[in-house]
């Protein structure tokens, strides 16, 4: 019999509408990384320290947003459902996607990320519906888990080009119609976030007319049963043989009710099996929940297990987005052409950056998470079912280290006293900076897919019926604030570095925080195989 594969994963419709709901979000919120630099450059402040410390604050805003209500959205989830959450989630996203592109300083743009994080709960509710999905399955972990990532990787690839095309029209398209746009004169960074709106709209529709809830309880919103929005696509479903790829009903009424009912007869009897009872399947997936029992506090989800699991991902996501972001302002940076200056003392006191254009950081952005969507579809999953999820965690944390102590060295590259022309060093650059910034994409690609997968193992079974958005939401919360603190306290670092000059400051101190981290995370197991060998034995 094959082993788990991408294309037998269970429910894979439902996965690819996240798919769809995910994608958009990612590609609207990096899109500003190639032009971050530049965009509070023209808020009008001049000083590089100055706008690196600024364009740090702008970043963090939006995990300061998610950290704020991340635990909300997931036990809002918890008892309205996922879908209507996540639909609030694209609407925020939306509503502050225009907001920052209409900014003309730093304290709207900081407002607007500020925004858009507060009103998107959707990484920890997805990763709850995944789980849920997954129920039964747990041999398809690795990869459902790991779509979510990908799509992220994709985004990332899709944004940064986006920003970098269209950032400032009329500049980089001066004799073009676009850039002869007087609203994109007015606004230079409007058009990169009109961009996604379109896209926006589609993932909506395509969220109410398609994602089946898969919470259960008297107040969900949208159980399958009631659900007018699912009963219009699955009606549109069955009119149009256009939607054959996606169908997974027949096109008469009669063959769409029964096959609908047997996919909820499906999602109910993995369920079932989840929580080891033998009850029939024909329970339905609406069955109401007893909340006669008291939920959860936070001190009763929080187990060992659960706790571990958190502060390991805390400290991940404390240096991997603080590195995304390091990452294009070292490259906008502007160079040190000579090597001669008198503040420099090698190996550890020198300044510069890369000084790349707009077009140029982005294109390395999305070469980048080019090879994080290699890695993750066709090595992570292979990995993780060789070692496991946590050691490959472990292992991860051993990779990041290199490429942080490396990245700012490349700078020295630069500068005529050590290679030549300046033209020749821009080539020299890039080939430098690209193997250090691809060794931290392996590193991503190990170090993060597994951490959903493990906490969702980490949950004690009572709270995988009736807390799981509850611990998703906590994670997304907790992370955020590390996603926050990180860029924040690292880009102020870098900052400081570059008016000192020690630009190596903050990447060095990051190295200091992997190696933390790879203590805490000595205490990791794969968390859940107990219960399993427990089952066996019974």
């Amino acid at each position: 019999m094959a082993g788990p594969s991408y294309l037998t994963l269970p429910h894979r419709d439902q996965i690819l509408v996240l798919v769809i709901c995910r994608l958009i979000e990612p590609l609207a919120y990096t899109s500003i990384s190639p032009y971050l630099y530049y965009l509070v450059e023209w808020f009008g402040y001049k000083s590089p320290a100055t706008i690196t410390a600024l364009g740090t604050i702008v970043v963090s805003g939006f995990a300061l947003g998610q950290a704020a209500t991340g635990m909300y959205w997931g036990s809002l989830s918890d008892r309205i459902g996922r879908k209507p959450v996540i639909m609030f989630g694209l609407i925020g996203t939306a509503v502050a996607t225009l907001i920052f592109g209409f900014a003309t300083d730093v304290y709207v743009a900081t407002g607007a990320r500020l925004l858009a994080g507060t009103l998107n709960g959707n990484v920890g509710v997805m990763r709850t519906m995944i789980a849920e999905l997954c129920v039964g399955h747990k041999e398809y972990q690795s990869r459902a888990f790991t779509v979510m990532p990908i799509t992220f990787n994709i985004g990332t690839i899709l944004g940064p080009v986006v920003g970098g095309m269209l950032a400032d029209p009329a500049t980089a398209y001066p004799n073009s119609w676009i850039g002869k746009v007087a609203l994109f004169k007015k606004f230079p960074y409007l058009l990169p976030n009109i961009f996604p709106m379109p896209l926006l709209a589609v993932a909506m529709v395509i969220c109410m007319l398609f994602l089946k809830e898969t919470q259960t309880g008297p107040d969900v919103w949208w159980p399958p049963e009631y659900d007018p929005g699912l009963r219009l696509g699955n009606w549109l479903r069955g009119k149009s043989t256009s939607y054959s790829s996606y169908t997974m009903v027949s096109s008469t009424e009669e063959d769409e009710d029964s096959l609908l009912e047997e996919e909820e007869e499906e999602i109910a009897d993995a369920y079932v099996s989840n929580n080891n009872t033998t009850e029939t399947s024909t329970m339905s997936i609406v069955e109401p929940t007893n909340h006669s029992e008291p939920e959860f506090g936070l001190r009763d989800i929080l187990t060992r297990p659960v706790a571990v699991t958190i502060t390991c991902y805390t400290l991940l996501m404390f240096h991997c987005p603080a590195f995304l972001q390091m990452l294009p302002l070292y490259m906008a940076t502007p160079r040190v052409i000579s090597n001669t200056s008198l503040n420099e003392h090698l190996p550890l006191v020198f300044d510069g950056g890369l000084g790349m254009p707009e077009s140029r950081i982005g294109a390395a952005i999305a070469l980048m998470g080019m090879t994080g969507i290699i890695l993750q579809f066709a090595a992570y999953p292979r990995i993780a079912a060789a070692i496991g999820n946590a050691r490959a965690h472990r292992v991860s944390l051993y990779i990041f280290p290199i490429a942080y102590v490396l990245a700012p060295f490349t700078t020295l590259l630069t500068r005529k006293g050590y290679s030549g022309s300046t033209q020749d060093s821009r080539w020299t650059t890039v080939a430098a900076i690209v193997p250090i910034a691809m060794a931290a994409i392996l590193g991503r690609t190990l170090a993060i897919p597994p951490m959903p997968v493990l906490l969702t193992n980490a949950a004690t079974e009572s709270h995988r019926e009736r807390a799981m958005g509850k611990i998703h939401g906590l994670a997304a919360s907790v992370t955020s604030v590390a996603k926050c603190m990180g860029p924040f306290v690292l880009g102020n670092l870098y900052s400081w570095g570059v008016h000192i000059g020690i630009v190596g400051l903050a990447w060095w101190i990051m190295a200091g925080v992997v190696i933390a981290e790879i203590f805490v995370a000595s205490g990791l197991r794969e968390w859940g195989e107990e219960e399993e060998e427990d089952d066996h034995e019974s």
